[in-house]
């Protein structure tokens, strides 16, 4: 198995390592993978030496010279998890699309490496009977490229650390259950077992109780403590409520400054048609377990032995060996509650665990995604894609869900047809969304310290709002008609009806998706202003002489200004700014993964000028070097990622580099915070000098009008001077606004 390890940095290298394991899927002795270059997106080498036709994944070829690769998960799934090399070999398996050739350097790799990789195979399949007993050291983890850092952390201790906090609040429970003579057991359930087992803290304590409903327990502590002159707070009872998965009463307190839930270990009974169990009964703690969606969220801490059970077997080897699986069949538990599916993949993603083959499939099959979408309501998927979007790795999560086919199921568009654009082709439109998602989780990576700290915070509304505008980027021309013959885009149906997210999800995903397309509009002019200072005059004599005069079409979010102010990249990104306020950067940043747009009268045009401005560099170097010389500049180019501005912004190969000169126009022109700014002259003022009507409609354009005028004065200018030329203007249309 061969990976490319790649810095992505809008034109690299990929550096290929074989790494042979002892136990390859159906078919495959030996696989290279060779994403050699990079460049501009527009030159992707791939080759598979053995084994194509297992070779499924798409290369997905980013605008910016980004190329994103998905991961081939089931191959990963596949190693022998007794083999040496597959526990110490990086797992984060990488598919290509096979090319139909092998070339010398590929034919030469497969003979000098197919008879080692039988003996490698030979050899560990006399070993493996006697390691497969013995689970791996440490579990096979699937790293997406895109994650913002390493997954947790997970190194299986086998061994429960208490703190100071915890040792009390335990004792005082036993010494309630001794005092009372209750003879119950309890059992710290779920979650908090496994993240303790792997070293982490966690401050969600669900205790079992075998023999008691959880309200009865908090009364018996309740009077305990009070007898003892302590002071009890948060007591309350959490009624059941299955549609927020909410199967039993829940009592809740705070013992010792720590909240605790209270509840009975229970056993379950399910409908065909329905998550929400039908019967509920006192079960035993191995049927509370098998209930459960995952082993490795199936284990207990017994408070009364001091000891950790796993009822199921399986929960500590999985946790060590990196396996997400289901206690029972999981076909079965997934049409019990579908909703499991998706805790899968949101623990997969988390830990970067792989998904037993078994899980796979059945999440894949027809009936479990059509039970996900029958039975489980909108808000349920909404809160699992919510933290999946708010993990360390989203993407990891995404390419799962894509992988599963189960993104209809869980984005689905609406039952109207688009009026505005034409939607993807179903079989597309997945690929197409993940593809967009992972140019922007790339973005976050790359433009880390140029970002605002919320957009570097992975679980903040601000960087949630990004990714799912990122996500649903290809559908932001698709609008439909609802009932009320009200124009509503496909994104915002999404998140707001399909998702049922907060609206601000919304409409931030609306806001950013119209930003992107203004911001790569007028992004060749604010360039033009970073290299000028933040001149505005220099900028556009500059985007003129370039090929581009700044913004080609009617921006969508701000109206066209004044003709004095028309290609003044101060004005036009003030007024951006001051529609999209904090969201900028995001916007900058989404506008990065968009495809090049022509910002000269003509593309072709644009491209000749750049093209002969690079053979005229050209000429020069060669009389300069000579045509090696010149040869070897052109190949260091291309290999470490420099690439030349041929002299127009909109030709710009490395579209990471030219957008973050956006985002450094911004600065250099002194716009941030510019939509706090107030207007220099205010609405009584306006209708003052220009002699207008209370509610005179022609208020509004005056005052758009002053608010460019001081954008173009930098803030320099005074009252006098911009009630002065604001007379003038209306003096010369003698009000009539139309002439404007």
């Amino acid at each position: 198995l061969a990976y490319p390890l790649t810095r992505d940095c809008g034109g690299s290298t990929g550096l290929d390592r074989i790494v042979r394991v002892s136990s390859f899927p159906e078919g495959v002795r030996s696989i290279k993978c060779a994403a050699a270059k990079d460049s501009g997106g527009r030159e992707a080498r791939a080759r598979a030496v053995a084994g194509r036709e297992v070779l499924t994944g798409a290369a997905f070829t980013g605008a910016g010279g980004v190329t994103q690769y998905r991961r081939f998960a089931s191959v990963q799934g596949s190693l022998s998890r007794g083999s040496t090399i597959a526990r110490s070999a990086p797992t984060s398996a990488t598919a290509v699309p096979p090319d139909s050739s092998l070339d010398a350097a590929d034919a030469a790799l497969l003979k000098s490496t197919s008879a080692e990789a039988t003996a490698t195979s030979a050899g560990a399949s006399a070993g493996e009977a006697a390691e497969s007993a013995e689970p791996p050291k440490s579990p096979l983890r699937v790293v997406s490229p895109m994650a913002f850092g390493e997954p947790e952390a997970v190194r299986v201790t086998g061994e429960v650390s208490l703190s100071d906090d915890e040792r009390h609040l335990f004792s005082t429970l036993r010494e309630i259950v001794a005092h009372y003579g209750l003879g119950t057991q309890l059992r710290v359930a779920g979650g908090w077992v496994r993240d303790k087992l792997i070293g982490h803290d966690c401050i969600d304590i669900d205790i079992a109780l075998d023999n008691m409903l959880g309200r009865q327990f908090a009364e018996k502590v309740t009077e305990y403590l009070k007898d003892r002159g302590e002071t009890v707070r948060g007591v309350g009872v959490i009624q059941k409520n299955p549609e927020q998965s909410k199967h039993l009463e829940t009592a809740t307190m705070m013992i010792h400054g720590i909240w605790i839930d209270l509840v009975n270990l229970r056993a379950e009974e399910y409908t065909h048609d329905s998550r929400i169990p039908t019967a509920i009964e006192f079960g035993t703690a191995e049927e509370d377990a098998l209930r459960r969606d995952l082993t490795i969220n199936s284990m207990f801490y017994n408070i009364t032995t001091e000891h950790v059970e796993d009822p199921t077997g399986r929960g500590i080897s999985d946790l060590k060996g990196g396996i997400i699986r289901t206690p029972l069949p999981p076909h079965q538990t997934f049409l019990d509650d579908p909703l499991r599916v998706l805790r899968a993949v949101r623990f997969a993603a988390r830990f970067g665990f792989s998904l037993d083959e078994e899980l796979r499939s059945a999440a894949a099959s027809e009936e479990v995604r059509a039970a996900l979408g029958n039975k489980v309501s909108k808000e349920r998927i909404g809160k699992e894609v919510e933290l999946m979007l708010k993990s360390r790795d989203p993407y990891a999560a995404i390419a799962l869900i894509v992988d599963l086919n189960l993104f209809p199921t869980v984005f689905p568009l609406p039952h109207a047809p688009s009026h505005t654009a034409d939607v993807p082709p179903d079989d597309e439109l997945p690929g197409l969304c993940e593809a967009s998602f992972a140019a922007t989780c790339t973005r976050l990576h790359q433009w880390k310290k140029h970002l605002p700290q919320a957009l570097n915070d992975h679980s903040s509304d601000l960087t949630v709002g990004l990714l799912l505008a990122s996500l649903l980027l290809p559908l932001r021309h698709a609008h439909y008609l609802d009932k009320k013959k009200k124009d509503v885009p496909f994104a915002q149906h999404i998140v707001l009806d399909s998702l049922k997210l907060k609206r601000a999800y919304a409409d931030m995903v609306v806001l950013l998706h119209a930003a992107a397309e203004d911001f790569a509009a007028i992004a060749p002019l604010l360039v033009a202003a970073a290299s000028a200072g933040g001149d505005a005059a220099a900028a556009a004599a500059a985007a003129a002489a370039a090929g581009g005069g700044g913004e080609t079409r009617a921006l969508t979010l701000i109206s066209a200004p004044h003709e004095e102010f028309q290609g003044n990249a101060r004005v036009l990104a003030g007024k951006l700014l001051r529609k999209v306020k904090a969201c900028w950067p995001s916007a900058v940043l989404l506008a990065s993964t968009l495809p090049p747009i022509s910002h000269a009268a003509s593309g072709e045009q644009c491209m000749g000028k750049a093209e002969e401005q690079r053979e005229r560099k050209e000429e020069d170097r060669k009389g300069e070097e000579g045509e090696e010389g010149c040869k070897r500049r052109r190949m260091e180019g291309s290999e470490g990622g420099a690439v030349e501005d041929g002299g127009c912004g909109s030709c710009h190969h490395d579209q990471s580099e030219f957008y973050l000169k956006v985002l450094q126009a911004v600065h250099v022109m002194g716009l941030d915070g510019v939509w706090d700014t107030k207007p220099i002259l205010n609405g009584r003022d306006v209708v003052a000098a220009l002699a207008l009507g209370k509610g005179d409609s022609r208020t509004g354009y005056w005052m758009d009008r002053v608010m460019e005028w001081q954008l173009a004065h930098s803030g320099n200018g005074s009252i006098e001077e911009c009630m002065a030329w604001l007379k003038a203007q209306a003096q010369a249309v003698g009000g009539d606004v139309k002439k404007l």
